[in-house]
């Protein structure tokens, strides 16, 4: 959905230079640690729809 909306998605390993970082539950290592190190906002997919996403990372952008 969001690539259909004109963003890109890319790898956790490429995360070096975007708007947000989107992760859910299953982006956690066994020890709840998130391994992921970046400067964007994280915003946390659980129990939020692509609707709801999206309009978080627009947010973002204003």
């Amino acid at each position: 959905m969001l690539e259909e909306q004109g963003y890109t998605v890319v790898s956790p390993k490429n995360a070096s230079d975007v708007t947000a970082v989107v992760v859910t539950g299953m982006d956690n290592n066994l020890m709840n640690i998130q391994n992921i190190t970046t400067k964007a906002p994280v915003i946390d997919a659980t129990g939020k729809d692509p609707y709801e996403i999206l309009s978080l990372i627009r947010e973002l952008e204003i």
